[in-house]
This record gives C-alpha cells, structure tokens and sequence, in this order.
C-alpha cells in the first residue's frame, strides 16, 4: 500500500509513532525496530513486530525495506507470564506483610490491651461524675480503632474471614461524618441523610467504616479547588423495585426482601468516562504525584465484594459523581431494653485463678480486673514459676490463663506441662491472633478457650466467670 494507507493499519494509538519511525529513517538514514497494534480489515486487533532500513544511494535515502511480523501470540504469552510474575510478587509481599504482622501482633495487642483495660480500670475509680470520663472514653474509642485496625491487617494478611455482626449501619455514617468535618476545607460541607436510622446489615464495623472514610475523602478531595458539598446517604429499598430489576448487577445480590443503600456523592468536577472504567484497579489514581496511591477504591472494592454486596459508580462531569454500596438488609435487632437479661450468677468468691505472660503490665492489668471480680489471683511471668506453684499449691487453681507466644516455651507446651501434673486443670488460651490451626492445636492438648487478647478485658473475665460457673 501506499505510505499514509501503510502507518493507517496501525491502531491509531500507534500511528504517531510509526510516522515518526518512517519520517526518521527517510531523512537521516536511522532504521527501527517497533512492536506495535495494528487493526486487520476484519477489525481484529494483532500485534506486529515492523522493522525499517533505509537503502541510500549518493548520500540519500531511495527507499525503506523491512520486515513485517505477526507476534500476537507471543504478546499474549508474555502478557500472561507478566501477569503470573505480578500475582507471584503480591502473593510474596501478602506472605511478608503476614509475617511481619503476626510478629508484631504479640507485642501490639499487648499494648492496646494495656490502654484499653487502665482506661476501664481509670472510669470505674473516677466514678460517672468525674471531668476525666470524657478523656477516658476518647482513649477507649481510640484503642479500640487501633484494635480494630490490627484485626484488619492481620486478616487482609492471612486472608482469614473477618468477624461481622448485625448492626445499625447509622452510626457508622454519623462518627466518620463526625471525624471528616473536623478537617474539611472551609469551602467543602458535608450533609448527612439517613432515611431509617435502624437499616441494619450484617458487616464488618471498622471495614464499613473505611469503605464510607475512602469514599468521602475521595468526594472531598475533588471539591478542593471549586469547593462543594458531600452528601452521604442511607436508606433502604424493596428487591423487586425498578431500579433492582433493571440492573443486573443487583439481581446478584443474596436474597432478602429489601436492600441497603449506602451513598456518598458529591457535584465537583466528575469522572470522565475513559478513566470511570479504571478507577478500581489497584494503584490507578487521577491525583498529583504524592497525593494517592490509587489503592483507596481498590480497598473498597474488595470490602464491598466480601460483603456479598454491590458497588456502582455514577458520574455526569461538573455535575455529580455518586459511589452507591449495595447490601442486603438483616433483620433489625432487638432494643437494648429488650435484650436485657437477668445477669448471670457468679461463682468468683475465693476461686483461685492463676495467670501467665510474660509481660508483667498484663500479668497485673488481669489480676486488677478478676480481683475487681472477687478472684484470688497468683500472676507470674515464667513459665517455670507457674509449674513450680502449679506443683506445690495444696489447693487446685480452679482456672489457669496462659499467653501464647512465651520466651522458651508456648501456650500450648505450657498446657501440655499443667495436664501432666493436674490432667482435670481448666485452661485459657490468650493469643495475639491465631487462626484455625491454632483452635486445632490447643483443643488437642485441651485447652477449654481460646481468646484474642485484642477482645478486651471484659471478655476474658467474662471467659474465666463462664468456666467457673459451668463447673459448679
């Protein structure tokens, strides 16, 4: 074909350089060697290696021969090994960013443990009255965010399912709305409009808590220049409306008789169309250099898609941009005044508890709370301390709480050495994380409970009172 008809069966991405190639090697001789799309007359895409050299003759160029080759199954090999290197590379940094997290969840969970149960210990001494409730619920509320983002990392790490509950998705919405307006740039507001303040779904708290938090600073970031509002939305809608029916993508929903329908919008500048289709895809951002990694709505995504629910994304430029969740909706829970149930009888009185860890702040924060309880409490921090007592005490400990990850021995080790000498001893397991391994593992050598130091104190005296009362 002629010149122009030749560089026109490249895609038009390519013909600018392929021109470009051309033009170089008539006039200053310079060959190339190019792998470029082209289109065939049928309109299917290929990939070509073309290749020029220019034939000269008294100084100047006559004519460009070459080659011109399909490599289109060679791109597609090499796609696919590119594309299996990528997910070999993630699947080493997952392994690496689970090592590293289950190392350092010993010690963290230790530490937030810490701030949560003196925090408790600090309100009940104070009393209700005292002007340090409102410092010590911000501490509780913050330690507890901190929990909840261990918890996170560690089962984004291990890939382990996270734990959800059925709840009200409202103050979830009205704390991050909270948080973001201490922050907002003076010509950004953000509105909320919750329809029913009782929707309930079954979620992850602190993993709908991000999906609303990467959604608003995302609207308010677009706002930041012309300035605008946010608006976050609830409200809930029957599953055979139009607007479930004519979308298939919410026929996919699991089933339930109506849907949650969580929103964050806002009418800055909009997504344009050719970028709307990418703007899932991990580290893909629209934003300046240093100011996104493009992993927010990736981290979305995910959530949404863990949750059996259903993201979409509407945007009509310098108009309105509007991110919708899509979630089925559970049954609304029980008022705390009718949940409430007599509290259970207690059996603490003198009952002799021992504790192990190996941290002595632990080893005190627990005897604080079970001698609260009216337990008698022997705490040690060695391993073999706690054998020699466990040996010599002429009366049994009615339940013996040990760490898991100890210097010199484990949890488990340790349990196996207690059954040896007292084969009837009731044990407790504390762990920084474990997974189904580890419940495996400690119900062989017979541990009686597992619980995850990052549950709280509450929770691991509760434990210790539920053992007690079942034996009595």
């Amino acid at each position: 074909p002629p010149l122009e008809d030749g560089i026109n069966l490249f895609a038009p991405e390519a013909r600018e350089t392929i021109a470009a190639a051309v033009q170089a090697a008539m006039q200053e001789g310079k060959p190339y060697d190019l792998e470029l799309p082209i289109i065939t007359e049928k309109g299917n895409l290929k990939w070509v290696q073309t290749q020029g050299f220019a034939e000269e003759k008294d100084g100047k160029v006559v004519r460009i021969y070459g080659t011109f080759q399909d490599i289109t199954e060679r791109r597609r090999v090499e796609t696919e090994r590119a594309s299996l290197e990528a997910q070999l590379r993630l699947s080493q940094k997952l392994q690496a960013l689970g090592t590293l997290a289950g190392g350092i969840a010993h010690d963290f969970n230790n530490i937030i443990a810490n701030i949560l149960g003196n925090a408790g210990l600090a309100s009940e001494d104070a009393g209700q009255n005292s002007p340090a409730q409102s410092s010590l619920h911000e501490i509780t509320k913050s330690a507890t965010r901190a929990r909840a983002l261990v918890q996170q990392i560690l089962a984004f790490s291990r890939q382990q399912p996270v734990q959800r509950a059925t709840m009200p998705i409202a103050p979830v919405i009205d704390e991050v709305a909270r948080t973001l307006r201490s922050r907002l740039p003076v010509n950004v507001h953000i509105a909320v409009e919750i329809a029913d303040a009782s929707i309930c779904a079954t979620v992850n708290t602190a993993q709908i808590e991000q999906v609303v938090t990467n959604l608003a600073i995302n609207a308010i970031q677009a706002l930041a220049t012309k300035g605008g509002r946010v608006i976050i939305g609830l409200d809930s809608i029957a599953r055979d409306t139009h607007e479930v029916a004519g979308n298939p993508r919410l026929k996919l929903l699991p089933e339930c008789n109506r849907i949650v329908r969580l929103s964050v919008s806002d009418d800055g500048p909009g997504i344009e169309a050719d970028k709307l289709e990418r703007i899932f895809e991990p580290f893909f951002t629209t934003k300046p250099t240093n100011e996104g990694t493009g992993l927010g709505l990736s981290v979305v995504h995910g959530i949404v898609e863990s949750h059996e629910g259903v993201l979409i994304v509407e945007s009509t430029p310098g108009i309105l941009t509007r991110f919708t969740v899509y979630f089925p909706q559970s049954e609304i829970r029980a008022t705390a005044a009718e949940s409430q149930t007599a509290p259970a009888q207690t059996f603490s009185d003198g009952r002799h508890v021992l504790i192990l860890d190996d941290e002595e702040s632990m080893v005190m924060l627990a005897k604080s709370y079970l001698q609260r309880r009216g337990y008698r409490v022997s705490g040690f921090t060695r391993f073999q301390e706690a054998i020699s007592a466990i040996k010599a005490e002429t009366e049994k400990f009615d339940v013996i709480v040990t760490d898991y990850n100890m210097p010199g021995t484990s949890g488990i080790q340790f349990t196996r050495d207690v059954k040896a000498i007292r084969s009837e001893s009731q044990v407790i397991l504390l762990s920084g994380y474990f997974d189904e391994a580890l419940i495996a593992e400690a119900k062989a050598a017979g541990i009686a409970k597992v619980i995850a130091k990052a549950d709280g104190m509450d929770v691991f005296c509760n434990a210790i009172d539920e053992l007690i009362a079942q034996r009595a």
